[in-house]
């Protein structure tokens, strides 16, 4: 059996584009075009040109290649439903080379995967020029056909270089994770409808309040310091949502002048209904709607992450000016979902890491690790903990269990806890000195995992490896001491960043969590339960299935996810699951 690797080029312009209109609406658009098809072989065959043209039984049967297989393959099949002659021809396998190279902690996309696996260099410029040109156009034009052909070159390259280093289970992960996200969800268009009018309402609102609007962007920042100006206040240094100054200063004046009010509610409003149009513009014929998600999405714990414009795994969560997401995602007609997600799961991971035994031997025996803390934080049985110092005690354990500082944890504390413990600067000077003194083994870890690195810098091959439990590992590339911190690239040719023992350690937990969801998913899809996968988010399931037998089948989802891997033998796995008829989480 050959590998194929297969390119193709369609048209998109300034208007019609993936990012746009997502890869359903982009395909099913009648400007759809895919021009221009190319193919490289392990046997040698090299071929461009119209796809139409393409003796397409020559590859059938075999593996075919795509670095971002989940669009090639769209393109494809919208062509095998136009195409007659195509119907019976299909690959054996179909697998993403863009997937290969992050999981090996390399580039996403094929220049980046080129030049740091090949160090070969592709100049984009050819690329960039096809935008917005006619199809008759570009296959007269030599550059644009050498281009996509030294793309699918380029993809073959990459697969023979990287392919032993991707496990069959992972090129699974993979491959699902694209099936799950064509098969999409269904959505209540009518909600999304009611939503967007909603918040156009809300939006105006918002404006009347803002003084320049009209003349200048309602969010203008020098509109707004003309306005602290005249209203005699200090305009801080950046308005940025996510800058701790700027959210300081709107909660400190908004009350005073309600423009400031308006303008953060104009900006959150905008942000919460560009989110909701892109839904209301992904929503298929059938009611569904497709989703991206990106395998690998977080180096180095392999995390997935959202893509496509819908961020699953990042949705709004709860209601936000008379409005909710989340609630617009619900089950076809007659269904349920059935969410089940591991519980506390990285918590549990830091204690098997750490070798914190009594710990674990607690959480065993059914307390949930924040009551089982309440022995080595506080001295006391978890059945004498009050509610507060339950808040605490979860605090402390979420907080510090990766080197966090007082100061930071005075600051996460509440988030933590949903605002139900928000500690005094004394208080939280005394958690992190507890939780520190009360659990040497954790503290060993972070600096076992620092020592590693340091020395690491002295070696040859300059790169920091992690052995995870499970088998696969986690590199730090080209560690290096800058002011008197470590730093490493954790993709190969990116960016060194900070890091710390309590880091490096948050990372080994991470990635231990992952891969013990991750082979959750496998048995979940092995098992041949009614119903499907309709979406995963961080350590959660959610399962579409009939109504009549979600009972039945949340217990096995409970029992498929509760296994613990032979590779990590004590861990108490635990999950709990809920039946619902639209997803809240």
């Amino acid at each position: 059996m050959n590998t194929y690797a297969l390119d193709f080029e369609t048209y998109y312009d300034k208007e019609y584009s993936l990012k746009t209109l997502g890869t359903d609406a982009y395909v099913e658009d009648n400007r759809f075009d895919p021009y221009l098809l190319a193919v490289s072989g392990s046997d040698g065959f090299r071929w461009v040109g119209k796809p139409v043209n393409f003796d397409w039984e020559k590859i059938n049967g075999h593996t075919w290649l795509s670095h971002n297989a989940s669009f090639d393959e769209r393109v494809y099949l919208q062509m095998q439903r136009d195409t007659p002659s195509l119907a019976g021809i299909n690959p054996s396998d179909w697998h993403c080379t863009s997937n290969l190279s992050v999981f090996c902690q390399g580039p996403r996309s094929l220049a980046g995967a080129s030049k740091q696996w090949l160090r070969k260099t592709v100049i984009k410029d050819v690329r960039d020029k096809m935008k917005g040109r006619a199809a008759d156009e570009l296959l007269k034009d030599q550059a644009a056909l050498d281009y996509a052909a030294k793309d699918s070159d380029l993809c073959l390259e990459v697969w023979n270089h990287l392919k032993s280093q991707w496990p069959v289970e992972e090129r699974r992960l993979g491959r699902l994770t694209y099936q799950w996200g064509k098969k999409g969800v269904f959505i209540d268009s009518s909600r999304v409808n009611q939503s967007v009018d909603h918040l156009v309402f809300q939006l105006s609102q918002a404006e009347h309040l803002i003084p320049w609007a009209g003349e200048r962007p309602p969010t203008s920042p020098k509109a707004m310091r003309e306005a602290c100006r005249d209203a005699g206040i200090q305009a801080p240094a950046s308005f940025a949502m996510n800058d701790e100054a700027a959210t300081i200063w709107f909660n400190t004046y908004s009350e005073q002048h309600p423009w400031i009010k308006a303008v953060r509610d104009f900006r959150r409003i905008n942000m919460l209904l560009k989110k909701f149009n892109a839904v209301k513009r992904r929503i298929r014929p059938d009611g569904t709607m497709g989703y991206g998600m990106k395998y690998f999405g977080a180096t180095p714990t392999g995390r997935w992450s959202g893509d496509a414009g819908v961020n699953m795994q990042n949705l709004p969560r709860g209601e936000l000016f008379g409005t909710n997401l989340r609630k617009c995602i619900v089950p076809n007609p007659g269904n349920v979902f059935v969410s089940a997600d591991l519980s506390q799961i990285e918590v549990r991971t830091l204690a098997w890491l750490s070798g914190d035994e009594s710990y674990l031997q607690m959480m065993r025996d059914g307390y949930n690790p924040y009551n089982a803390a309440a022995q080595d934080l506080l001295g006391k049985r978890p059945e004498d903990v009050t509610p507060d110092e339950y808040q605490m005690l979860k605090g402390m354990i979420l907080g510090c269990g990766y080197g966090m500082g007082e100061q930071k944890f005075r600051l996460q504390a509440p988030v933590l806890t949903g605002g139900k413990y928000a500690p005094s600067a004394a208080e939280a000077r005394d958690n992190v000195r507890t939780y520190r003194t009360s659990k040497p083994k954790v503290i060993n870890l972070w600096n076992a995992l620092a020592r590693d690195l340091k020395k690491s810098i002295y070696e040859e091959d300059q790169t920091y490896e992690i052995e995870l439990p499970s088998g696969r590992s986690m590199k730090y590339f080209q560690p290096h001491i800058t002011s008197g911190h470590y730093t490493a690239a954790i993709q190969l040719g990116g960016k060194r960043t900070a890091y710390h023992g309590g880091k490096l350690v948050e990372n080994v937990s991470q990635a231990m969590a992952r891969d013990i969801f991750a082979e959750g998913l496998l048995r979940i899809e092995d098992a041949g339960l009614p119903g499907r996968v309709a979406l995963h988010v961080h350590d959660e399931v959610v399962f579409e299935v009939e109504e009549s037998l979600a009972s039945e089948v949340s217990a096995e989802l409970l029992r498929l996810m509760c296994v613990t891997p032979d590779w990590c033998k004590g861990l108490p796995v635990r999950a709990e699951a809920k039946i619902c008829k639209e997803y809240t989480k």
